[in-house]
């Protein structure tokens, strides 16, 4: 039986690449449309992430597509796609295309977990095993019902899936040599001992679903993860290994005193930088208080300059003295004609410029202090000024109004 079309689909530590190698010795090509296709699929994913915003008949169109090219291509020479995200769209493929052979693979958790500790990956481990574990269940679920169309293999055993391709389904009959393990070191043959136990004790869920898709997989032994790890470690190692964990536990004891110190130097610290932080926030706060003063002035600088306290002013300062007094109607008039030429510049000013325009008076950081300016008596001797002009009457009154507002203010 010929198979042309072939999808390589698995979480594995070197994202599958070691599948590039791999078809070149038995002569299939990676097809030219790979990053055509790639780009698709995760368009495709992301679409249905929103079902509710697609219609379906579009995702099934861009299915269309992307095997049009893959069975073109197909027709003149064997060629295959290497994808983990090829996963989420198998199922859709297989319906669509009954001539696509699917490799599922699988890696052993404690590679993974290398591969993330090495590689200094912020994932947690749990975050990691949980996601070998929930997407090999897919890749399981697949399997099964597709039987017939797929072939799940571990990803340590390449040279038995060559070698039943090459049976099975007529590859070309190249003789691929089973890759000797390179020897490794004591520090990764101790992470591997200690990851085994790690997962045999606290994740006895991954490992039963390891030791299970062996069961399901073309390379079928019935042994548990890693089972020469043991073996490997000598008796040197294991002396070597325990030497290593007292000089830990040693080292350990002796940097106890040196985190306490720390730890104390640490609230120092954070006590500093909160002080500092204040700091900071007082000169902040400062000087936003400079820059809206030299703006807009004081909320005491608004006060009096309004008519009814420079008013009250006038007729404070210039009733010591008999002139004073004769010539108080025309210091008055000077008064609001002052003013009002102020207003009118100001209005001017404004409607040119409207950021000059000053914030209401209660805006000020100082306004519940300068209010008080209020109670002044120049203030309450301009207001009754003020009123007292709006009614030609209540003129007759003034006088008697003053001096009893003055009266009042100096009790």
């Amino acid at each position: 039986m010929d198979i042309n079309k072939i999808l390589v689909i698995g979480y594995t530590s070197d994202n599958l690449l070691s599948f590039l190698s791999f078809f070149r010795e038995l002569k299939v090509e990676k097809t030219k449309n790979e990053d055509k296709i790639v780009q698709m699929l995760d368009m495709i994913s992301s679409f249905k992430k929103n079902t509710h915003q697609i219609n379906s008949c579009k995702i099934q169109k861009m299915y269309y597509l992307l095997l049009q090219d893959f069975d073109k291509e197909s027709k003149e020479k064997k060629c295959y796609i290497a994808n983990p995200d090829l996963l989420y769209v198998a199922e859709d493929w297989a319906q669509l295309d009954q001539n696509i052979l699917f490799i599922l693979v699988y890696e052993n958790p404690i590679e993974i977990l290398k591969q993330k500790i090495y590689s200094n990956d912020r994932l947690s481990m749990e975050d990691t095993l949980n996601y070998w574990f929930e997407y090999n269940i897919f890749l399981l679920d697949f399997y099964k019902r597709n039987k017939e169309r797929c072939i799940l293999v571990n990803y340590q055993e390449m040279d038995i899936l060559s070698s039943y391709l090459i049976d099975k389904y007529n590859f070309d009959n190249v003789k691929i040599c089973k890759k000797e393990k390179a020897d490794t070191n004591l520090d990764e043959r101790i992470t591997s001992f200690l990851l085994e136990i790690l997962l045999r004790d606290k994740y006895k869920k991954i490992n039963s679903f390891y030791i299970k898709l062996e069961d399901y997989s073309l390379n079928y032994k019935s042994f548990e993860i890693i089972p020469c790890i043991q073996n490997s470690l000598e008796e040197k190692d294991i002396a070597e290994l325990i030497y290593i964990i007292k000089t830990n536990i040693n080292l350990k004891n002796k940097n106890q005193n040196l985190l306490d110190f720390i730890f104390l130097m640490q609230e120092d610290i954070e006590k500093l930088y909160e002080k500092n932080n204040n700091l900071k926030n007082t000169i902040k706060d400062k000087e936003k208080l400079a820059y809206f003063y030299m703006n807009y002035g004081t909320a005491r600088q608004r006060i009096q300059k309004q008519l009814s306290y420079r008013l009250g002013q006038t007729l404070i300062l210039n009733s010591k003295s008999i002139l004073g007094v004769i010539l108080m109607p025309i210091f008055l008039i000077s008064t609001i004609f002052s003013y009002r030429q102020e207003r009118k510049n100001y209005n001017n000013m404004v409607k040119i410029d409207p950021t000059k325009k000053l914030p209401l008076l209660e805006e000020y950081p100082d306004y519940k202090d300068a209010v008080k300016l209020r109670n002044h008596l120049s203030y309450k001797l301009g207001v009754v000024l003020l009123e007292s002009s709006k009614k030609p009457l209540s003129m007759f009154l003034l006088p008697y109004r003053i001096i009893q507002i003055i009266y009042g203010f100096k009790k």
